[in-house]
C-alpha cells in the first residue's frame, strides 16, 4: 500500500519537481553546513536537512491539496500564496521539534520582541518559528510552482496564436453533465486543444487535461472533473479520470490493469476500481494481456 502511494505521489511532472527540488536542497545544505547545523556530522546533517526540507514541502503540498478540494475556485496565484501560508503553519511545529531533537548550534539570545516572545512558552516559540520561516518558505514554494504556471501561460499563449476566432463546431458535441454549469471546466482550457477530453490526471493541485488535439495543465481537482462530466466519464484511479467513450480496451500487461485510450495512451486502473470499470465497459472490452 505505501509503495503504491509513493509511486502515485512521484508520478506527475509537478510532483517530480518537488522531489528533485527537495533532494537538491537537502544535498546543498548538507554540503554547505550552515552555522546552525555545523556541529552535526555529515550524516546527521543529511538526515536533519532531509527531514526538514521533506516535511516542509510535504506540508505545502498537503495544504494545497486540501485547499483545492474545499475551494475549487482557487485556481491562480492565490492558491500558491494561501497554500504556502498554510504550509508554514503546518510545518512550524515540525521544524521546532527537529531543532530540539538535533544538537544544533545556538546563537546568543537577543533582546528583540521575537526572542522575548519565543521564551514565554512552546506555543509562542512555534509562532515565532513560523514568522521567521515564512519569507524564505513562501519564496521557495513560489519558485517551485513557477514552472507549472509557466506551462499554463505558455499553453494559453500558443492557443491564442493558433486558435481560430470562433471555436470549431465539433467542440460543442463534447458530452457535458446537465448538472454542471455550462462550460465551467472548458473555460480553463486553451481553445487550441478543443473540448474532446480523453483523460484527466491529477498532479497534486494541478490537472493534466488530455484531449484528441493536445494537452494542457490547469489548476484544479479531479472532483471537479467528476462533477462536471457526470456519467460520461469515470475515475479509475485516485489520480486518473477517463472519458468512457475514448476507452479502447482494458488490459493486464503485467501485475496491474490499464485502460488503452483512443489516443494510444495507457491509464492505470486501481485494483479497487477494476470491477466497476468492467461493469461500465462490459466484458467485450477486457483483455487478459496486451495484444501483440
Amino acid at each position: 500500500m505505501y509503495e503504491r502511494r509513493w509511486t502515485d505521489f512521484t508520478n506527475g511532472p509537478f510532483a517530480q519537481r518537488i522531489v528533485a527540488t527537495g533532494a537538491a536542497l537537502t544535498l546543498l545544505l548538507t554540503v554547505l553546513a550552515p552555522e546552525s547545523s555545523a556541529p552535526l556530522t555529515f550524516w546527521s546533517r543529511l538526515l536533519f536537512w532531509g527531514l526538514h526540507i521533506g516535511a516542509g514541502l510535504a506540508a505545502a503540498c498537503l495544504a494545497a491539496k486540501m485547499l483545492v478540494q474545499n475551494f475549487p475556485a482557487l485556481r491562480d496565484w492565490r492558491l500558491v500564496i494561501l497554500s504556502g501560508l498554510a504550509g508554514v503553519l503546518l510545518f512550524a511545529p515540525i521544524a521546532y521539534g527537529l531543532e530540539a531533537l538535533f544538537p544544533l548550534a545556538q546563537g546568543a539570545p537577543d533582546s528583540d520582541w521575537a526572542d522575548v516572545l519565543a521564551q514565554k512558552n512552546i506555543v509562542a516559540a512555534i509562532i515565532v518559528e513560523a514568522m521567521e520561516m515564512a519569507p524564505s518558505y513562501l519564496a521557495a514554494w513560489a519558485v517551485i510552482n513557477l514552472g507549472s504556471f509557466s506551462d499554463v501561460l505558455a499553453s494559453f499563449s500558443t492557443a491564442s496564436e493558433e486558435a481560430p476566432e470562433s471555436p470549431a463546431a465539433k467542440y460543442e458535441e463534447a458530452p457535458v453533465s446537465t448538472a454542471a454549469p455550462a462550460n465551467a471546466f472548458f473555460e480553463r482550457l486553451p481553445p487550441a486543444i478543443g473540448k474532446d477530453v480523453i483523460a484527466v490526471s491529477s498532479d497534486l493541485h494541478y490537472l493534466r487535461v488530455v484531449t484528441r488535439e493536445g494537452q494542457a495543465m490547469v489548476l484544479g481537482a479531479l472532483k471537479e472533473v467528476e462533477d462536471f462530466f457526470g456519467d460520461t466519464g469515470l475515475r479509475v484511479h485516485r489520480s486518473h479520470w477517463v472519458n468512457l467513450e475514448a476507452v479502447v480496451r482494458l488490459v493486464k500487461p503485467g501485475s496491474g490493469w490499464q485502460l488503452e485510450m483512443s489516443n494510444g495512451s495507457k491509464i492505470p486502473v486501481s485494483r479497487r476500481k477494476r470491477t466497476e470499470v468492467i461493469e461500465y465497459l462490459g466484458e467485450d472490452f477486457v483483455r487478459s494481456t496486451t495484444a501483440a
